[in-house]
């Protein structure tokens, strides 16, 4: 068995006294994580007191279901804002989000519209003047649901675009403290099928702008707008925002249009604009490469918020069931003190496929405070040249630790001589006592979360 201790000040220890090797590979991935994630000079790193000063990570729940505010309003403790969509009796719902302590936001769809019934106060069949043309004044059809079309919204028209601030403006009079503007990534950059970013609706009538008129500088300017006018809180979502190809691609630049190729002028309008960006892009972390290109992509994010750029959250969408999987996921985002979320609600959707499959109230109340450490750090490298290791991350409320290799992995984490109570919340089990050290037992590709509470 392995001891680590749990602050930085301390040397990682592998059985008895000998130095814990770690991987090349590792130390690479370590190196770069920690310039990315701090400029801090190493006495920085002796000492809690001078520890990573960063905004401390939150978590949110996306519920897309009816909430029942007496069975539901504990899975939003600890919550900072919570994603509501679906039907709902808005002020029981929005009451007991407030309730929990946590922001209301409300699910927003302006990329396309259901022809038949009100959707976001409009119901496009009624208005086909108001959808987004590519050819001639022929609405532009984006899909075909249970014989329910969906056309291309124009927000760009003005008549469109009142009635679009009118819904936003009653979400906001009900108690609304933001909006969640879903499909941000066909929105704002290349995506297949139709590739709606770049193009502009040939039959705008009555243009709010008639010089930004391509669909991604009209998605743009709503979420500015919302913003800036009716002072809502504003979230998209957008894969990788912080990598390649990163928020958000200008679209008047052809060389944006054209996936993989370099030169692409990107604008920053949107950073002041949004309170933080949801990413549901997905690796397999359970493979070393996937797991690698996780590592990256999370780092990459981590880094963002100390450039200025909005805070990314990340989605996290499991099986039912799958438990050792949402906690590999919410720890290894944890490692780069990244904000989660994990599923859209826990009934099952009785028609259709959906992600509503699990919610998890434990570890959307954990509590870990602010992070010890410019970076997570690895130890008991079982391969070579690799980052399959057992990664770790001290914070003030507790430890994060993610097990990435084939192997189980058994480590004495020492809280440097604190004495302190330890919850393993996978298991919901406290110490017997107060304890200065503890044992993590991992299984294979899995995450574990310890919380401590002082003596």
């Amino acid at each position: 068995m392995n001891r680590v201790r749990g602050w930085p000040k301390t040397r990682l220890r592998a059985g008895g006294n000998r130095s814990a090797k770690v991987a090349p590979g590792a130390l690479l991935l370590l190196v770069f994580v920690g310039l990315l994630l701090s400029r801090q000079d190493a006495s920085s790193l002796r000492t809690p007191a001078l520890a990573d000063s960063r905004a401390v990570a939150t978590n949110f729940v996306f519920f897309y279901q009816r909430i029942d505010p007496a069975r539901d309003a504990p899975k939003f403790r600890g919550a900072k804002a919570v994603v509501i969509a679906g039907a709902q009796d808005d002020g029981s719902a929005i009451s007991a989000v407030h309730r929990a302590g946590a922001l209301a936001v409300r699910y927003v769809e302006l990329y396309w519209l259901p022809a038949g019934r009100s959707y976001e106060g409009i119901d496009i069949g009624r208005h086909l003047d108001w959808a987004f043309c590519s050819r001639g004044d022929s609405p532009l059809l984006g899909r075909l649901v249970n014989g329910v079309q969906w056309y291309f919204f124009d927000a760009n028209e003005r008549a469109a675009h009142r009635a679009l601030f009118r819904y936003l403006r009653a979400l906001k009079g009900l108690g609304y403290d933001g909006i969640f503007v879903d499909r941000g990534t066909p929105s704002l950059r290349s995506s297949r099928g139709i590739n709606i970013a770049w193009r502009e609706s040939t039959c705008t009538a009555d243009p709010v702008s008639r010089t930004h008129r391509r669909f991604a500088d009209v998605y743009a300017a709503v979420v500015k707008e919302a913003k800036q006018r009716l002072g809502l809180r504003v979230y998209i979502n957008y894969g990788h925002p912080f990598s390649h190809p990163r928020l958000r691609p200008d679209p008047q630049d052809r060389s944006c249009r054209q996936p993989g190729r370099s030169g692409c002028h990107y604008l920053d309008d949107l950073n002041r604009a949004l309170s933080g960006v949801i990413d549901e892009s997905v690796n397999n972390v359970n493979t070393p490469s996937g797991f690698a290109a996780e590592m990256k992509l999370d780092a990459a994010e981590s880094q963002a918020v100390t450039a200025g750029q909005p805070p990314a959250i990340r989605g996290i969408k499991v099986l039912a069931g799958q438990k050792d999987e949402a906690f590999m996921r919410w720890s290894t985002a944890h490692l780069f003190n990244l904000s989660t979320f994990i599923n859209t609600g826990d009934d099952g959707c009785s028609v259709g496929a959906c992600n509503r499959n699990g919610t998890y109230p434990q570890l959307t109340s954990a509590k870990l405070g602010a992070p010890l450490s410019a970076a997570p750090r690895a130890t008991s490298c079982v391969v070579s040249h690799s980052d399959q290791c057992l990664w770790i991350r001290a914070y003030t409320g507790g430890v994060v630790t993610v097990n990435a290799s084939a192997q189980p992995i058994t480590q004495s984490i020492d809280l440097h001589g604190d004495c302190a109570r330890v919850l393993d919340v996978y298991n919901g089990d406290w110490s017997r006592g107060c304890e200065r050290s503890f044992d993590a037992r991992l299984p294979s590709h899995s995450g574990r979360l310890f919380l401590t509470t002082p003596e």
